[in-house]
């Protein structure tokens, strides 16, 4: 099939998906769950999202254990309170930023765990009671921003618990993986900071939080641990008058002055209803390029799965600036996730593809799995090269492009030339700061021995494989198109035979 072929193909089969019928604005966010997978250990969460938004505001129910990846387990009675980003369905904890425990009582005992009632969740919004305390809670999202409504009972002071400490991480990080913390209150009605945070990977967090009413007294809570950098500030605004405490946080991993920016852009008002809808309308748009036929159980086991497709990667570039995608934990997703999204939002992928590539020529390697930005190398492979070499013979090997005249042939075919040369070196030069691949041995025997490689030898074998084979697939089309006569270019020629060889 040539490239023309394919792209009608793909088109086609986009259009298919949505055959049977459904109504442009039809709520299919109805059907999904976000609590399936809340469970046990399958580490999903069920917290407010925007489709590949850097937030992620929801309840946190526990930490320093495994089964705490994402910072949630259904069954827990109580809640620690909501933070702002979280990972779902990963097999090792980290983010789990800023916690916010809002309360009414006095003391130590009133800002710690709350018993939860009546929890909801639905794409873009989450919501929960603490029956005792007389306090409810909601939280809706953009995609830097986290909007929360608080009601307490009339006449109960509101009290507000940020809590910089907290974070999803192992017991043995609970106390130091906060590096540092820089807290300031520019105003009654606004407070930023900066954390430096070292746990799966080392990151920044800036954040602006905002609040419909000024702060009336507010005091630094002691830490807890001689080691703790990251700061509690109990805030207090005073008796309530049957009005909810809205408050706002908007992140950035750059700057303070980007969360302000991204704050101002995209949540400029105080209507949470808006907000709320907003974000329902974005998953609703994804929801509608797909429609089956089926019973109410099988349409919520759909939906709820695309709606956890579409939970990363994540876009973590502020507002106006080119898309940069992270949570890229591509041995979970090589195989199915990223073929589907080539299918679902091709518009999105070539600022995946750019940010592989970007995140390559910053490591010196192509990326194995990043959070935040940051390369934390886990699990096996390298297996962003086959999302790329999926995306280049999807987009008819350069000879149609993506539509942006960035990664077509149209140029010389350097866009594709380029990205095939940092999948060479990656897959064929050693790297300092590589920690799992041997060149060396592959190049000798062919696979990993077991006396040299001590554990994955086999998988490591067979992932390193399919990687070879991508590649040598990609130096055979390139080399094809490089003469523009059908003929191979030797060079690359040369290359495909080295890799199918060692596949």
């Amino acid at each position: 099939m040539n490239a023309g072929s394919f792209r009608n193909c793909l088109v086609a089969a986009s259009l298919a998906l949505a055959a049977p019928a459904v109504t442009w604005g039809e709520d299919l966010a109805r059907w999904v769950d976000p609590f399936i997978g809340t469970a046990a250990t399958a580490n999903c969460h069920p917290n407010a999202c925007y489709p590949h938004g850097l937030v992620q505001a929801g309840p946190t129910s526990g930490t320093g254990e495994w089964k705490y990846c994402s910072g949630y387990q259904l069954a827990d009675a109580d809640l620690f309170g909501f933070v702002q980003t979280a990972i779902s369905g990963t097999g090792c904890p980290d983010l789990g930023d800023i916690r916010l425990q809002p309360f009414a009582g006095e003391g130590e005992n009133a800002r710690k765990t709350a018993a939860k009632a009546d929890e909801k969740a639905s794409p873009g919004f989450y919501s929960v009671r603490y029956p005792k305390q007389g306090i409810a809670t909601e939280v809706a999202v953009s995609p830097h921003v986290a909007f929360y409504r608080f009601a307490f009972r009339r006449g109960d002071a509101a009290r507000l618990l940020v809590d910089l400490q907290w974070g999803h991480c192992e017991k043995s990080d609970v106390a130091t993986h906060v590096v540092s913390c820089e807290t300031s209150f520019p105003d009654a009605m606004t407070m930023t900071g900066h954390l430096h945070l070292k746990r799966w990977v080392e990151r920044d967090c800036h954040f602006v939080m905002k609040f419909s009413r000024p702060v009336a007294a507010r005091q630094v809570v002691p830490r807890q641990d001689v080691r703790e950098k990251g700061e509690w500030h109990e805030l207090d605004f005073g008796g309530t008058d049957g009005e909810p405490l809205l408050v706002k946080v908007a992140l950035s991993r750059t700057s303070i002055a980007a969360a302000e920016r991204n704050l101002a852009a995209e949540v400029p008002h105080w209507d949470f209803a808006r907000t709320a809808k907003e974000a329902r309308e974005a998953w609703n748009a994804l929801f509608a390029r797909c429609a089956i036929e089926g019973s109410d159980g099988q349409k919520t086991t759909f939906y709820t799965s695309m709606y956890h497709l579409f939970i990363a990667p994540n876009d973590i570039s502020d507002v106006g600036e080119t898309p940069f995608y992270s949570t890229l934990s591509f041995w979970d997703t090589f195989r199915a996730a990223h073929p589907l999204y080539t299918i679902l939002v091709p518009e999105r992928v070539p600022g995946m593809v750019d940010s592989i590539l970007a995140q390559g020529k910053k490591t010196g390697f192509l990326p194995i799995w990043c959070l935040w930005g940051v390369d934390n190398q886990c699990m096996i492979g390298t297996h962003s090269v086959p999302v790329i070499v999926d995306w280049f013979l999807k987009s008819g090997n350069g000879e149609w492009g993506t539509g942006n005249g960035d990664q077509g042939m149209g140029n010389g075919g350097q866009y594709w030339l380029s990205a095939y040369a940092q999948i060479k070196e990656t897959l064929t030069k050693p790297h300092a700061k590589r920690h799992k691949e041997r060149w060396d041995l592959i190049d000798k025997y062919g696979y990993y021995p077991f006396d040299e490689i001590r554990g994955e030898s086999v998988s490591r074998t067979m992932e390193c494989a399919y990687d070879d084979w991508c590649a040598g697939l990609m130096a055979e089309k390139l080399g094809e198109r490089g003469t523009g006569n059908g003929e191979l270019d030797e060079s690359l020629k040369t290359d495909a035979a080295f890799f199918f060889r060692r596949s």
